[in-house]
């Protein structure tokens, strides 16, 4: 619905902001003043069930939506809890963490177990809700991750009951700051960008930002080492490798917050560089807000031109664009998408003259084509839902008055017919290899096409890597 859950560190609350503006307070500590209170992250499934980590309490409550609640009534207080339950343990023994002893809690009901100093959140499509073990304190010190007995990530089924995901009993934070023995094997090998390995068999440190992808994947953050890593299906953990423009590779600065988009973008706050930062699914890096210094940028000017401080959470809106927590700031910003209906994961393409516009979608279908001047569309392509095909044009006849004209795209086994906007149709019949063989014109001319294939002799004594020949 397009609504935003807020949570608050030092405010200790949660709030809802409606796609109105309108602010409520959905959940308040008892006691406000109450600095061992640190809420350090927010999730709602699709029911509406908000899910948030209580990091110094070590334990990840749940609250339900209070079915009393009368939309249209609203909250008498905005600072005033209201629209939702009171609070429930969901995972870990509040005020209890976990001994020193390592406790293997795999298949045993989450509130059974002992944790310590639960962090990121997310929800899978089937309600399983996953939470990092082991998060750091925030502060930006590289030792904070001392007091810390744990760094796991775990996963609550629909059953309640918990099975780990990532790590060990064993903590894989190096206190002699260096970033490269942060992550490693069991063995203690450090875990590179090149190794990939099972991630129950992996040494974490400080876990935190999580995210899952619409395949499956699990995305997280290392804050310390600052590194994002991935765990597949199957149960591996990769680092993903990410390069900015310049040909370097990405270095972040205590990431804490990350989103994925349905294309399997990542939106990543690098709050020490003070950067919202975006990686494509190519591992291409790219700066999407922020200058790099702290401070406190003025609303309206280009994101790149922003001053930031601190940013940790994004958060991806229907329309396509990407709310920002600049935590150091107190405040939520809102990335506008450049350009009303381009979808998060759209990829625009400029024409060589400049005054045209293509976008294909994730899956590099042509959505539209616009004009650049007038921003006007002018042609939009519609696909079947049942194969996923191209069904119809719709082009802008140019002038003041907005008008169109329809071309329909029909198909059965052996033929293609395209139907324009009077009436007129181009039939295609295909060959049994699914080539054109006739192209039956409107008035009955037919054109008819052969094909020939050649495979040319090839050298190859000099060729290394070679997957594939291609030949039009």
């Amino acid at each position: 619905e397009g609504a935003l859950f807020v949570a608050e560190v030092e405010g200790r609350r949660i709030r809802k902001i409606a796609p109105d503006g309108t602010i409520t307070t959905i959940w308040r500590a008892a006691d406000p003043n109450n600095q061992y209170i640190r809420i350090l992250d927010v999730a709602v499934d699709s029911c509406g069930i908000v899910y948030f980590s209580s990091h110094n309490e070590h334990c990840v409550y749940r609250m339900e939506p209070d079915p009393t609640f009368i939309p249209a009534m609203g909250c008498a207080n905005p600072l005033t809890p209201c629209e939702y339950l009171a609070p429930t343990v969901f995972a870990g023994q509040c005020g209890q963490e976990a001994d020193a002893q390592a406790v293997d809690y795999d298949g045993s009901l989450a509130t059974d177990a002992k944790l310590s100093f639960p962090g990121g959140l997310a929800i899978a499509n089937d309600g399983s809700v996953f939470f990092s073990e082991g998060t750091s304190t925030g502060n930006g010190d590289n030792n904070a991750h001392d007091a810390v007995k744990f760094h796991r990530i775990w996963k609550v089924g629909t059953d309640g009951r918990l099975a780990r995901i990532a790590g060990t009993d064993h903590c894989g934070c190096d206190t002699t700051n260096d970033p490269s023995a942060c992550f490693g094997a069991q063995s203690g090998d450090p875990l590179d960008e090149n190794t990939r390995a099972l991630a129950r068999e992996v040494n974490l440190c400080t876990p935190e930002g999580l995210d899952i992808a619409d395949d499956g994947t699990l995305y997280f953050l290392s804050t310390i080492p600052g590194r994002i890593f991935k765990i597949d299906g199957t149960g591996f953990i990769t680092h993903v490798n990410a390069v900015e423009a310049d040909g370097t590779s990405l270095i972040l600065d205590h990431p804490r917050g990350i989103k994925v988009s349905p294309s399997g973008r990542l939106f990543i706050g690098d709050r020490k560089n003070n950067r919202i930062i975006a990686v494509d699914a190519n591992g291409a890096a790219v700066a999407l807000a922020g200058t790099g210094d702290s401070g406190k940028g003025e609303e309206g000017n280009a994101a790149l031109q922003t001053q930031l401080n601190g940013p940790v959470g994004t958060a991806l809106a229907p329309d396509g664009s990407i709310y920002i927590s600049d935590t150091e700031n107190n405040r939520i910003l809102k990335l506008q998408s450049p350009r009303t209906g381009f979808k998060l994961g759209s990829v625009s393409v400029m024409s060589p003259s400049g005054d045209m516009e293509y976008v294909f979608d994730p899956t590099g279908r042509h959505e539209s084509t616009i004009d650049v001047a007038t921003q006007n569309t002018i042609h939009t392509f519609l696909y079947s839902p049942m194969d996923g095909m191209l069904s119809q044009i719709q082009t802008r006849l140019p002038g003041p008055i907005t008008a169109f004209r329809n071309t329909h795209i029909t198909r059965s086994a052996n033929q293609i017919d395209i139907t324009g906007h009077y009436g007129q149709t181009t039939t295609l019949v295909l060959n049994p290899q699914g080539y054109i063989r006739d192209m039956i014109h409107p008035g009955s001319l037919i054109t008819s096409f052969g094909y020939s294939f050649e495979i040319p002799e090839a050298n190859t004594d000099d060729v290394q890597g070679l997957e594939g020949l291609l030949v039009l």
